[in-house]
């Protein structure tokens, strides 16, 4: 399959872009080299601490039953090469993080043109981090039962059963940084979602927090 290639307009359009970052503070996504998440988080947060960076998050996550009492704890990867930072983006912040040891770039279209991370999407995460047991990483189920979140911390999201357990069904969620094919897998009380109606069905992706 060729690539595609940017045409003269489109270069020109980045290349002015280029630097030129919003002056409000918002989610940014560090993508790092395999096996250093853990560095690189440490490394910014001592590079940038508050107000330099708001918020460094790297998603992780602990694997106990919902029964128990016990809190969850940290120790896992969601998904690997990811870190997200709240801030104030400037050339000062984007170029010394992508010239961190272990960091491969900061996602966006271009160099120093950085993609902005929907807010709503980021509480989302952060909400599903909490989570036990812990949240996975699986497949968009092709077909399968159409739910709305009714109650809860997810109130009004739109997802697919992926397991039609009694008491906590697994439930599927896209979220746009990864992408149509994925989903974040959570187990949430029964009584907390709705199977949509058979009309409602057609509607095959659920609603998303970026519209």
């Amino acid at each position: 399959m060729p690539f595609y290639k940017l045409g003269r307009k489109e270069i020109e359009e980045r290349r002015g872009n280029q630097g030129k970052y919003r002056e409000e503070i918002r989610w940014y996504c560090v993508m790092t080299h395999f096996r250093q998440e853990k560095n690189v988080c440490a490394a910014i947060q001592r590079k940038f601490p508050p107000p330099g960076c708001i918020e460094v998050l790297l998603p992780m996550v602990g694997s106990e039953s919902p029964d128990s009492p016990k809190k969850n704890t940290l120790g896992t990867f969601l998904f690997t090469g990811c870190i997200f930072i709240r801030c104030l983006m400037t050339e000062d912040i984007y170029m010394g993080i992508t010239s961190l040891k272990g960091v491969f770039s900061i996602l966006g279209d271009a160099f120093r043109i950085p993609t902005m991370m929907d807010g709503r999407e980021m509480a989302t995460l952060k909400e599903m981090l909490s989570f036990v047991p812990a949240p996975i990483l699986a497949d968009w189920p092709k077909s399968s039962v159409n739910v709305v979140v009714t109650s809860g911390n997810l109130a009004g999201l739109q997802g697919r059963i992926i397991d039609d357990h009694e008491k906590y069904p697994r439930v599927a969620f896209r979220l746009s940084f990864i992408g149509t094919e994925s989903a974040i897998v959570v187990a949430l009380p029964r009584a907390q979602i709705r199977i949509q109606e058979a009309n409602n069905v057609e509607a095959a992706a659920p609603r998303s927090l970026t519209e």
